[in-house]
């Protein structure tokens, strides 16, 4: 959950500073859930390990509080 957290507000940082996107904290929520999807997948293929969707529910909900946090964290600093 951390992990993802930590991902999607550096790929909200590197969308913000370096592209014209809009919205690029949604941006970084889906890059980060799609990435989550891709890592599930990979578990899925590893001998001992299986996919779960609730995995990946939980690396979402991380990248969102973690958007969120520094959503507020930013929007306070202005």
């Amino acid at each position: 959950m951390g992990v993802f957290g930590i991902l999607a507000v550096l790929l909200w940082r590197a969308l913000a500073g370096t592209t014209a996107w809009r919205r690029p904290g949604a941006w970084a929520f889906a890059l980060a859930v799609l990435y989550a999807i891709t890592d599930e997948f990979h578990q899925g293929l590893v001998a001992g390990r299986h996919l779960s969707a609730v995995d990946i529910a939980i690396d979402a909900t991380g990248a969102l509080i973690a958007l969120a946090a520094a959503g507020l964290i930013r929007s306070r600093r202005s």
